[in-house]
């Protein structure tokens, strides 16, 4: 299943699985923000018991020409970031709930 939420945010919840040195990684969620270069993956890792956790990275630069651009950008954080970032977080808890994903240990 691929969503995407608004321009140049996009939703994936389809589950993944990945090889990596031995170590299957499962992929339950992603998030992709393209004008932050923003990602965020809900995943777990086979080596490790109860490692399901959000990893996160970004690699954007912005060069803000006026205080307008500026604006601009703290209205997109402050518009599109959270409603994305809470998609993720209500997936997360879904897959848990519906035993997809482990629940992480008291």
């Amino acid at each position: 299943m691929s969503e995407h939420v608004d321009g140049g945010i996009t939703f994936d919840a389809t589950i993944r699985h990945e090889t990596i040195m031995d170590v299957l990684m499962t992929s339950y969620a992603r998030l992709a923000v393209d004008e932050l270069g923003f990602g965020c993956e809900v995943r777990s890792y086979s080596d490790t018991p109860n490692s399901v956790g959000a990893y996160a990275d970004a690699s954007a630069e912005w060069e803000l020409h006026n205080p307008d651009d500026l604006d601009a950008l703290a209205e997109f954080f402050q518009t599109k970031m959270p409603e994305a970032l809470r998609t993720l977080a209500a997936t997360w808890r879904q897959r848990i709930a519906d035993g997809t994903i482990p629940a992480p240990e008291a």
